[in-house]
């Protein structure tokens, strides 16, 4: 949905700090993006890309919970409604997996681990929808505080289906 910045300056500006970062990280792979309006401009070194898939990191989980929240006031979502209520899915939910709730995910304490990405350096819904058949719980829902790739990939599509089930992610934030 996004065309490409077209700001030479700017792009040139983005790489050079991502040079930079890559040089002071001692040669770390980097994976960047800008955005502005609806134009984006994603860069990235050695084998990252905007496909990576990395660790949720902290701003992202306060991100989605307040996404959450808005979507609970905007009455698109009910915190404690199970997956199985709400998501659809071309296969049945593991009975595990179903009886988790939308703010268990929103809170990164469901229990799910990592996905499986094989040769690939990214990760889509398709891949999802092959996985949650097979999904397990790593810890008891609650138990602990841990990344978790697989919550949030089924938390992105709990929230983008509750919005519409033909709005694509990206678009339903920015028109949010």
């Amino acid at each position: 949905p996004f065309r490409n910045i077209r700001d030479e300056a700017v792009t040139s500006a983005v790489d050079q700090a991502v040079d930079d970062y890559q040089t002071q990280s001692g040669g770390e792979g980097v994976s960047a993006a800008v955005m502005h309006g609806k134009e984006t401009y994603f860069t990235g070194r050695g084998s990252m890309n905007e496909h990576t898939v990395m660790p949720i990191g902290d701003m992202t989980q306060m991100f989605m919970g307040m996404l959450v929240s808005h979507f609970e006031n905007r009455k698109y979502v009910d915190k404690t409604a199970t997956l199985s209520g709400r998501l659809k899915t071309p296969e049945a939910l593991p009975e595990a997996v179903g009886s988790l709730e939308l703010w268990q995910l929103a809170c990164n304490i469901s229990g799910l681990g990592g996905v499986d990405i094989g040769e690939k350096n990214y990760f889509t819904a398709g891949m999802l929808y092959e996985q949650l058949g097979s999904v397990a719980l790593e810890y008891e829902p609650g138990a602990q505080r841990h990344g978790s790739e697989m919550g949030y990939a089924l938390l992105t599509e709990y929230l983008r289906q509750s919005y519409n089930m033909n709005a694509n992610f990206v678009n339903m934030i920015n028109n949010e």
